[in-house]
């Protein structure tokens, strides 16, 4: 999706450049052109950078919220029937290690 938008965008603003009149592109400072090239990376990079991603992963992020205040109002730590049951795992505990740089004597 990202590579179609920046594709199209870049389709567009050089066809629309090389149909313009010689004497249109020669009375402009070159400053003009470049804050022009500029303004196109600019949009190109949110349509296809991180606050796209952000978009895209905001409802995973309400659905898994949903999912959380489920888990935490229910009183009972299985889904379904005692005998056919699924357990609700609320969380994993993880041991992390973290290892700095420190001597192990004194200097």
């Amino acid at each position: 999706m990202a590579l179609r938008v920046d594709v199209l965008v870049g389709q567009r603003l050089f066809d629309k450049l090389m149909g313009l009149p010689l004497h249109m592109l020669e009375s402009k400072p070159v400053n003009h052109w470049q804050s022009l090239f500029r303004d196109v990376y600019v949009v190109r990079n949110t349509l296809s950078g991180a606050s796209a991603l952000l978009v895209a992963d905001l409802p995973f992020a309400v659905v898994f919220l949903g999912v959380i205040l489920v888990i935490v109002q229910t009183d009972k730590n299985y889904l379904g029937e005692e005998e056919d049951s699924l357990p609700i795992v609320p969380g994993m505990q993880a041991p992390v290690r973290i290892h700095t740089a420190q001597r192990p004597w004194p200097t």
